[in-house]
Parts: structure tokens; C-alpha cells; sequence
């Protein structure tokens, strides 16, 4: 199936612009309301009950919402600062800005206006503690702080005001958890994980955030819930199925874990997290079975993309129906791999 982009309306300083040209149709740069030019005056739609809908829906067309996949590896000898951004609206996916290193295994949080990666591998031997800042609404990166220690194969989860990351591995298997505070690009140490693992994964809500799978000497079913206030973790329900270099996403009530490899194998295995209760439950597979995938979501999906089943590195994406509980295949990212990380504009819905 082919979807076709909507047409882009002119985004234009109503204040500085005279109207005169009848049936214009233009977004105010400075209000972002939508206006009509009725040959005389420009009328600003949004004050009429029964446009405003329209005007809110058109806006959404011309800004669609996007998550971004970054990084990774598309064979074990080569690594990427590549990204992909897929538009959920249209199950599109093209390539955006690069990162400012190539990395593997790093992790991402986000706040509603951008996604920060830290960490990871650049060659598979070294980990680094940089990170990129990715801004949604420019397509931009720029360096953002850095961890204390280079650290790669760790999840992150976060709200609107810090992102959390946390597990991974440095020297040996690690339980830390480093906290960044987007407003100051500060990083400080928070409380530490109930358990100790890497190739974890990670989500949140608005209040807290859920650190599930991994490996330390086993596969993990094992999983860690971090109040954010309080900077601090407490042992949670354990996933239905253990896994390595598994990727989860969350809506405010829920959290998904997926994926992965159990016991040597890949999966597409699922495992539903409801932050109510602390309890996990089975839940449908996703399209494919791989491991080192990446995901990320909105307030009605997750998406996850990329991953391995060796030899064969990744580009695809399967998208994940909270409301029905079910997942279909998505389009391709435009970059693919394993090991990559993603986040998204939906504050406390990260990987």
C-alpha cells in the first residue's frame, strides 16, 4: 500500500501578510491558528465551533507526529549514526538527521520535544558516555551531557523533566541508575535498580518507569519499578518469559516488553506490564521474532523496529494495538539494524 502525503499549507505571519487573494488558506506562524483569506480580511478560523475540528486536524497533517530510531549496526563490523523517523499517522518511515556518533546498544529518553541517546558502543569493544540531542521539530542534533562512565546495552525511560537510565554494562554487569535533567543537561546518580542486568529494556508513564529482561550470568525474567520523585527502585512482578536485548514501549496504565533472545533463541514473544497491580500477563506476539530490537510509542501504539535473527540484521517494524491487544507488521525504517535506540514526542512513552 502507498500513502500519499497530504498537501502542506503556507505557514505565514498573519500580522505582516494582507489579505486580498480570496480562498487563501494559511497557518498563523505566530497563534498556529489556521486562517482564511475572504478577499478583504483574513478570519480566523478557530473561532468558528465547527471549523476548529477541521483547522486541528490539518495541523496535525502538516506536523505529524514521529518517533526516531538511531544508531546500531547492520553486521557486527560496522557501525551507524544513522536515523529513521516513522511517522505513526502514516506508517511511513524516512531518514533523518545523523547522530553525532556512530553507536550501537545505546539507550533513549525523551521529553515532548526531544529524544537524547547516551552511551553505547562505537566499535563494539569501547563504550562511550556522550550523548545526541535530537529535536523533533528541527530534525537537529546537537551534543547533549554526559554519564559519568562509558556504558553501553542499558535501558532509559522518562518524564517531562528527567530521563532515566539505568542497568547496562561497563567493566561487569551493572545495577546503577544515572538520572539527566533535560532543563540543565546535568547528569546525577540515582537510586539503583533491584536487580543487576544489561540488555535490558525500559518504559514509563508520567510517574514512574518499569526496567524489565536482561542478562547476568542467566536470561532475567526480573523487573525494577523507579519512582521518579523519589529516585528510587523497587523489586516488581517478573515478565511472563526471560530475555536478552529485548525493547519495550508504554501508554500510562500499560507497558510492553518484547522480543529478544530467550534462552538463545529470538523471539517475538510479549509480555503486558500493568502499572496498577505491578503484575505482567502474556500478550500477543509482535510480527517477528528477533533480538537487539528497539521500540518506542504513542498513546495508541508501539512500534518496534529493527533487531537480528544472525545473520540477517533488521529493517522492519511491527506496531502494536493497545486498544485490541493485537500487532501487525509496519513499513520498513529507512535505516535499519540491530542494536539501535528510539524514542518518541509522547512524554513518559520511551526505550
Amino acid at each position: 500500500m502507498q500513502f500519499m502525503t497530504p498537501p502542506q499549507l503556507p505557514v505565514l505571519d498573519i500580522s505582516n501578510i494582507a489579505a486580498g487573494e480570496n480562498g487563501r488558506v494559511a497557518i498563523d506562524s505566530v497563534s498556529g491558528n489556521m486562517y482564511f483569506d475572504n478577499g478583504t480580511a483574513w478570519i480566523n478560523l478557530a473561532l468558528n465551533s465547527q471549523i476548529a475540528p477541521l483547522q486541528a486536524a490539518i495541523t496535525a497533517l502538516n506536523n505529524p507526529e514521529s518517533a526516531i530510531f538511531g544508531g546500531g549496526s547492520p553486521e557486527a563490523i560496522s557501525f551507524l549514526s544513522t536515523t529513521s523517523l516513522y511517522t505513526y499517522s502514516y506508517n511511513t518511515s524516512v531518514k533523518g538527521s545523523n547522530l553525532n556518533s556512530a553507536t550501537v546498544y545505546s539507550a533513549c529518553s525523551s521529553t515532548g520535544t526531544a529524544a537524547l541517546f547516551m552511551g553505547g558502543s562505537p566499535d563494539g569493544s569501547t563504550y562511550i558516555s556522550t550523548s545526541s540531542e535530537y529535536t523533533y521539530s528541527s530534525n537537529a542534533v546537537k551534543a547533549g551531557g554526559s554519564l559519568s562512565a562509558g556504558i553501553y546495552s542499558m535501558a532509559a525511560a522518562g518524564n517531562t523533566t528527567v530521563g532515566v537510565f539505568a542497568g547496562g554494562y561497563s567493566t561487569a554487569a551493572v545495577s546503577t541508575t544515572s538520572v539527566y535533567t533535560y532543563s540543565t543537561n546535568a547528569v546525577s546518580v540515582g537510586g539503583a535498580l533491584s536487580y543487576t542486568a544489561y540488555g535490558l529494556a525500559g518504559a514509563g508513564n508520567a510517574t514512574e518507569a518499569v526496567f524489565g529482561g536482561g542478562y547476568n550470568a542467566t536470561y532475567l525474567s526480573t523487573s525494577s519499578l523507579y519512582t521518579y520523585s523519589t529516585n528510587t527502585a523497587i523489586a516488581t512482578g517478573n515478565m511472563s518469559y526471560s530475555s536478552l536485548l529485548l525493547a519495550a514501549a508504554s501508554i500510562s496504565t500499560v507497558a510492553i516488553f518484547t522480543a529478544g533472545n530467550s534462552g538463545g533463541t529470538p523471539v517475538s514473544t510479549t509480555s503486558l506490564y500493568t502499572y496498577s497491580s505491578g503484575t505482567y500477563a502474556a500478550a500477543s506476539n509482535i510480527a517477528y521474532a528477533a533480538q537487539a530490537v528497539a521500540g518506542t510509542g504513542n498513546a495508541t501504539t508501539g512500534v518496534f523496529g529493527g533487531g537480528i535473527v544472525a545473520p540477517m540484521a533488521m529493517f522492519s517494524t511491527s506496531i502494536y494495538d493497545y486498544s485490541t491487544g493485537t500487532a501487525i507488521y509496519g513499513c520498513d525504517l529507512a535505516n535499519g539494524g540491530f542494536g539501535m535506540a528510539a524514542g518518541s514526542p509522547n512524554v513518559g512513552i520511551n526505550a
